[in-house]
């Protein structure tokens, strides 16, 4: 089914938009049922059970409703041009030490995004000097660490994420760097296919605000059919377009159904402040009007029973910074807005960042500084803002009592 009757190009992400044929409204606040929706520490997995999605729900192998809630995992690497990469890597901050295995035990997480990057490079470029056994072999490592203890690692691709250059545009399916990266995740489904606490969230941000919405879905079926004729039955995470932040999309009769053509898919929602209200602007929003906005958004995709999970949110420590490319207040708002709404509607989260300290602006942080991470010098010392909101959300998770999961009977790819 073509996704072309949604828009003829993309919402830009620091405008609403409403979509062709969607009936949004713009009357204000809905009422956002009120959820229990989570569960407590993760069990460890069961042999004879698997992750599943039924309606907008996660169902985790031991049957109860599971929740997300942790955090982003890399480290910040010079790339060759002299600039910041969001790079998994082990050669820094080493997530599986312990310290880092007890500091995500205090903090409660049950949930680790690892941003990686899955194409190869040429070995003079430090973004990524090292080829797909070097990296599963680090990968194994943090998998094999956290997986056995129940908790769940996302491994995204964040090759083509936007850099800013002004000249990059949605990847096409016969690009090289995506072929390469299909290879990749082939071997990926093959390797850790029978772990179902391994998760596939296949691009990070790779559509820009100004590309057809068609790119988006050409890369969106390519990657599900991929994953389907691998037969792994991992959950396969995409994001939504406009480098993740149109939630919007998900409110249209089209991309419902054409969402509920894939089985045991969720939809990755970026929450920066890509939704404000009509003519709102991003660069000041109105806290109010902005959470009522996403809060009729997200009432809207609930009532549609489409999964999702918010795979970043985060803003800046230091409020009096101001960078070019990064903007506090809408940052901030998104960040707000997705803590308050998205948990009780049973839409988990992952902070952005865990271990990416950096003065950059490019990891905003859990603490009140630069250099420390999420457990130094101890989880719950020195917390941001951010982090403040985060530790009571990931100790209110900690602490759920399980609730039973939907026992409709699931589908397979």
């Amino acid at each position: 089914m073509s996704l072309a009757s949604l828009a003829a190009a993309a919402c830009l992400a620091v405008s609403a938009c409403s979509l062709p044929g969607s009936g949004d409204s713009d009357g204000g606040a809905s009422v956002v049922p009120e959820t229990t929706a989570g569960n407590s520490e993760a069990s460890p997995p069961q042999s004879d059970g698997v992750f599943k999605v039924i309606g907008k729900d996660i169902v985790g192998p031991d049957g109860n409703l599971f929740l997300p809630i942790g955090a982003n995992i890399g480290a910040p690497v010079q790339d060759s041009a002299g600039g910041e990469a969001w790079i998994f890597r082990l050669n820094g901050d080493d997530i599986t030490t312990p310290e880092s295995v007890a500091a995500i035990d205090e903090w409660g997480w049950n949930f680790l995004r690892v941003n990686a990057e899955c194409s190869a490079r040429p070995a003079n470029d430090n973004n990524a000097a090292w080829g797909n056994e070097e990296m599963f072999t680090a990968l194994d490592k943090v998998i094999d660490t956290y997986t056995s203890k129940g908790i769940v690692v996302m491994v995204d691709c964040h090759d083509f994420t936007p850099k800013g250059t002004g000249d990059e545009t949605t990847p096409t399916i016969d690009d090289p760097q995506y072929v390469e990266i299909a290879e990749f995740w082939k071997a990926a489904a093959d390797r850790y296919g029978d772990n179902s606490f391994v998760w596939f969230n296949h691009l990070n941000e790779f559509h820009l605000g100004g590309d057809p919405v068609s790119a988006w879905q050409s890369v969106v079926d390519d990657g599900y059919n991929m994953f389907k004729e691998t037969g792994a039955q991992n959950l396969v995470v995409f994001d939504l377009p406009n480098q993740g932040q149109q939630l919007k999309i998900m409110t249209d009769p089209v991309f419902q159904d054409w969402s509920k053509t894939m089985c045991n898919v969720v939809w990755d929602w970026h929450s920066y402040g890509g939704i404000v209200p009509e003519g709102g602007d991003v660069r000041n929003p109105e806290q109010t009007a902005f959470e009522a906005e996403v809060n009729n958004v997200v009432a809207a995709t609930v009532a549609a029973e489409i999964p999702v999970v918010v795979g970043e949110i985060g803003f800046d420590w230091d409020s009096e910074r101001q960078y070019t490319n990064f903007n506090y207040p809408a940052e901030r708002f998104g960040a707000l807005a997705a803590l308050k709404i998205a948990p009780q509607n049973g839409y988990g989260i992952a902070v952005w960042h865990a271990n990416g300290a950096s003065p950059t602006a490019m990891f905003f942080g859990l603490k009140n500084s630069d250099q420390e991470t999420f457990a130094q010098p101890s989880p719950s010392e020195n917390l941001s803002e951010l982090g403040e909101l985060f530790w009571t959300l990931s100790q209110e998770q900690k602490a759920a009592t399980p609730q039973a999961g939907p026992t409709d009977e699931s589908c397979s790819r």
